[in-house]
């Protein structure tokens, strides 16, 4: 039997799912009543494995833009 899902996970998969949505990270920070930004970046978040490809994409379109590798 798969152990039991808390309501605090669903909290920390609403934290992490929310950046992935483009959600800006101030609101984040705000929908969990954190103090800080860097709380909510540094406990609740994770990168998910959409948000690596999207980083790379982007990098690879700013490369083709310039037209070169700096």
């Amino acid at each position: 039997m798969p152990p039991p899902i808390r309501l605090h996970d669903g909290r920390h998969e609403a934290a992490s799912l929310a950046p992935a949505a483009d959600v800006a990270p101030k609101a984040v920070q705000a929908m969990l009543g954190h103090a800080s930004l860097r709380m909510t970046s540094d406990t609740c978040q994770t990168v998910l494995p959409e948000m690596h490809a999207a980083t790379a994409s982007a990098s690879l379109d700013l490369i083709n833009q310039r037209g070169r590798v700096a």
